[in-house]
């Protein structure tokens, strides 16, 4: 099989997504070509808390509102998204949309969801093909140890203004 081409290309001056293709691998036995989604895991606490909204008021109202605000970026860049968020999960949630997947750690042990990532990053078979969206120093540097591309809160919620802007104009 050929080595995969990047997910996302990421512009390092200022974190923002410039371009996100689908990764493609070619079975060498058969010449056909599998398409693998991108893969794209949030840490959804640290995006909600990155900007003062008031999210601290209503936390489960937050979340879902984070959530359908990632959902037209998922639905631009397509792929695999998933947010994780520290917690139970709240009566109600539910995703936007098929390529976005909303995880509850089901405890609100502190890093409970910063776990979970490194632990879904672990398990995919090649980590160089997730980019993980948080600001969190300490999980940055264990994903980004297992081979996982990473890009700040701000740089999401960059992309969300931006996505958002593009499908408000429609």
């Amino acid at each position: 099989m050929r080595v995969p081409e990047p997910v996302a290309l990421v512009d390092s001056s200022t974190g923002m997504i410039q371009a996100m293709k689908p990764m493609v691998l070619v079975d060498s036995s058969t010449g056909m070509i599998q398409a693998m989604k991108p893969i794209v895991l949030v840490d959804g606490n640290n995006v909600m808390g990155s900007r003062p909204d008031g999210w601290w008021r209503n936390r489960a109202q937050a979340a879902q509102r984070l959530v359908a605000e990632i959902a037209p970026v998922a639905r631009s860049h397509g792929g695999a998204w998933t947010v994780v968020f520290d917690g139970p999960e709240p009566a109600g949630m539910v995703p936007p949309h098929e390529c976005l997947a909303v995880v509850h750690t089901g405890h609100g042990r502190r890093d409970g969801a910063d776990d979970r990532i490194v632990e879904l990053v672990g398990a995919i078979p090649d980590p160089a093909t997730a980019l993980v969206y948080t600001s969190d120093a300490g999980l940055r540097a264990r994903v980004h140890v297992l081979g996982a591309r990473v890009a700040g809160a701000r740089a999401l919620l960059e992309e969300i203004s931006t996505v958002g802007t593009r499908w408000s104009e429609r």
